[in-house]
């Protein structure tokens, strides 16, 4: 019988990576074809953009992949070990994906009990059933649930949580315009002198503005104790994965 394995995806799905292929050869075989020079160039034009649309993927899917850079497992790290908690109680992951972050978290802290909430729309492969899956493979099951719900409005009570964690969830959210308000909520429902540490692009000045202005917002929020750091600040990265980064870090402390 074939052992079943954990399988926590990749931020870039392999389906992806396989249509800009095929686009490629296809445009490719097209352009071999009788027809007149212009259209051929056109063609041509179009499948080398295909083409190094499918090998800068391919290189995201292997730096990704938990076998090659393991890339997404360094970069959820970080968010874990900036919390400053000593693990007994209610941990919240938002916009857990695959459950990854929060089967790490109860991983990590063996007292701690922990929820992990998405939506889990049409544009990832992730599930609720791969989520409870791979914590039962993991052997955190007992400890670790997860439930639909929406970062926007969590259906939780003030100060339910000692711990509050998400990993590039906020910019993706697109039923709110107003990602500063994604923020507030997850400092609603943190306990007073609960952790967080909750990375995401907010460098984007277009969508977070100011890092110090932000910073300032979000201790209105009833937080006491906040900081930022860059990702490139915490983890060496290849030149294409800085550039690719250049926008993302976290913010973390205690309410």
């Amino acid at each position: 019988m074939k052992e079943e394995k954990v399988n926590y995806g990749n931020w870039i799905s392999k389906k992806r990576v396989y249509v800009f292929f095929v686009i490629s050869i296809i445009l490719i075989l097209i352009s071999l074809f009788p027809i007149f020079i212009v259209v051929r160039i056109g063609i041509i034009i179009f499948a080398g953009i295909s083409l190094l649309t499918f090998l800068i993927f391919l290189y995201f899917y292997i730096e990704f992949s938990k076998n090659n850079g393991e890339l997404q497992h360094k970069i959820r790290n970080i968010v874990l070990e900036k919390l400053n908690w000593n693990g007994n109680g209610k941990a919240l992951d938002i916009g857990t994906g695959s459950g990854t972050l929060a089967i790490n978290l109860a991983k990590r802290f063996q007292n701690a009990k922990v929820l992990g909430i998405d939506y889990w729309g049409v544009t990832w492969s992730f599930s609720k059933k791969m989520c409870e899956k791979n914590a039962n493979l993991e052997g955190v099951g007992n400890r670790v649930v997860f439930e639909k719900a929406d970062a926007s409005n969590l259906p939780f009570n003030n100060e339910e949580f000692d711990v509050v964690v998400s990993s590039f969830v906020f910019h993706e959210i697109s039923s709110i315009k107003d990602k500063k308000s994604l923020i507030k909520e997850a400092m609603r429902v943190l306990k007073k002198n609960g952790a967080f540490s909750i990375m995401d692009t907010f460098n984007n000045k277009r969508t977070y503005g100011n890092i110090e202005e932000l910073k300032k917002e979000i201790s209105k929020f009833g937080v006491k104790e906040i900081y930022y750091s860059d990702i490139n600040t915490e983890i060496k990265l290849k030149r294409l994965m800085r550039i690719t980064f250049k926008n993302s870090g976290l913010f973390y402390g205690q309410k």
